[in-house]
Formats: C-alpha cells, structure tokens, sequence
C-alpha cells in the first residue's frame, strides 16, 4: 500500500553567475548531517511559488526570485486563472516508514541588488565542490548539473531562465 505524501519545496538557489550555490546544513532527524537546498512544507492554503520564496527567507534570510522553467507561457492566464511558477522537476523522497514527500525543486535567484549574505548557517559553496561532497545527496547533484547543462544550453552562456516578478 503506498505511503501518504506530504507537500513540500525544495530551492536550489544559485548566484547569478551559477558559480555558487546555497547550502543549509541539516541538524534535525532523518537527515542530520545532510548539506541541503532551503525547503520545507506547502503550508494548507499556500502556493507552492510562495512556500519556495518562504522557505528560503526563513532557512537563510534572504530574498529569491524564482526562475520560471516555462516563461513562455504568461503567469496569468486569463482575469480568473494565474499560473503557478513551474518547477525545474517534482520527485517523491522517503522520509520515513509512515510518509514520504512530494518536493517541488524550484531553481532562484538572489533578488538583484539584495545582500546575498545568509543567515541561520547557510553558506555558499562553490558548485565544483558540491560534487565529491559526501554530505550533498546524489539527487541534489543531479539537480544542479541538470540545471547548469539546461541553462547554457538554452543560450550559450549558463544564464538563468527568466524569472517571475
């Protein structure tokens, strides 16, 4: 029988020149020890753009703009309907015996012109350095290469998708 899912976020936040990108180490059960992106839980009646930018303030002090993975299509749809940002992927991760999580992996950005300096013990580590790094979740590197390759592909340099307002 499957388990119950929980929703959650998880922001992979890059610095604008995707040479850096932002860790929390983890101090709390099941993953003590763990460098992690910010995240944490869709509270009921929030959207999940919202939890994202939410979850970051709150683990590093620090204001992201979210990277849009489909900025072709408007955010609002018509007077009624408003597109949710896109995630770069969904995955579902075991958590324990009674529930795993459905994480949405957002990609950010820094807002312009913001101090980029965290807090809470959040740090910027060079991108090379996350990859021998025992305590980065293979996951979470699969991530940050998708998203590097994705992006350079998409014009030849490594910038950014566009991003929400």
């Amino acid at each position: 029988m499957p388990k119950p899912w929980e929703l959650t976020v998880n922001v992979l936040v890059f610095s604008r020149d995707h040479g850096r990108v932002l860790v929390v180490p983890r101090t709390k059960p099941p993953l003590v020890g763990w460098r992690l992106p910010p995240g944490g839980h869709v509270e009921p009646g929030e959207r999940p753009d919202e939890a994202a930018r939410r979850e970051v303030r709150e683990e590093t002090g620090l204001e992201v703009e979210l990277a849009d993975t489909r900025p072709d299509l408007p955010l609002s749809l018509d007077d009624e309907v408003r597109r949710v940002v896109q995630p770069h992927h969904i995955q579902i991760e075991p958590i324990d015996d009674r529930h795993d999580h459905l994480d949405l992996i957002y990609i950010a950005y820094p807002v312009s012109g913001a101090d980029d300096s965290p807090t809470g013990g959040a740090e910027w580590v060079k991108v090379e350095h996350t990859r021998g790094d025992e305590r980065v979740p293979a996951n979470v590197k699969l991530a940050i290469r998708s998203w590097l390759e994705s992006t350079s592909a998409r014009d030849g340099r490594g910038a950014g998708a566009g991003h929400d307002p």
